[in-house]
């Protein structure tokens, strides 16, 4: 099964009073891209199963007006298999 996020822009704006001269100023920051992929499944048949999941998350920010970016691309992914004993226990890993 997979499922996509589609891109949504998020904006921010605030004030930076980290300058040098202490004068307070505003600040955007906003992104070019932030989605997220997930493909995940399971197969069972008798007394075994496996189960499967990845995901993939990437993400660009432009912070203080465009001067400076931020960019995020998070994988992950895990497989698991399990057999069944007994309607009660089940081990796997």
């Amino acid at each position: 099964m997979n499922s996509n996020q589609g891109s949504a822009a998020i904006t921010d704006v605030g004030v930076d009073a980290s300058s040098l001269n202490d004068k307070l100023r505003a600040k955007r920051s906003f992104t070019t891209a932030d989605w997220i992929n997930r493909f995940y499944g399971n197969f069972t048949e008798g007394r075994f199963r496996i189960d499967s999941e990845y995901r993939r998350y990437s993400r660009n920010l432009e912070i203080f007006n465009g001067t400076s970016e931020s960019f995020a691309d998070v994988r992950g992914w895990y497989v698991s298999r399990a057999y069944r004993i007994c309607e009660r226990l089940q081990i796997g890993s």
